[in-house]
């Protein structure tokens, strides 16, 4: 895919994870502003914090989507403590409403 149409598409990201402020964890994640370089660490599967993870690009215009984005579980050894979700519009305009978690209160 170029770079000029990578640049275009919308993207969604979710993650789990148990990312913490402690020396012996890999991400820290900082209290303020996020800076993309912790996020793209917090969500580079390599990351052990990171325990599940969900994509999803939009490349067209569309007045409105539903859409769901299943999660990939890359660890189900801990339960997670902690959810990032971005939104990037890219060179859109991006409208977001009505966010809805669904998940299993027993895993």
């Amino acid at each position: 895919m170029s770079t000029d149409t990578k640049e275009q598409e919308a993207t969604i990201r979710i993650a789990l994870g148990t990312w913490s402020p402690v020396p012996d964890h890999d991400v820290k994640i900082p209290e303020h502003p996020v800076v993309d370089q912790y996020l793209e660490e917090a969500l580079d599967p390599s990351c052990s914090d990171l325990i599940a993870y969900g994509e999803l690009q939009v490349a067209e215009d569309v007045d409105w989507q539903q859409f769901t984005i299943p999660l990939e579980y890359l660890r189900t050894d801990r339960k997670p403590t902690h959810l990032i979700i971005t939104c990037d519009a890219g060179s859109r305009i991006l409208c977001l409403d009505d966010f809805e978690l669904l998940y299993d209160y027993n895993f």
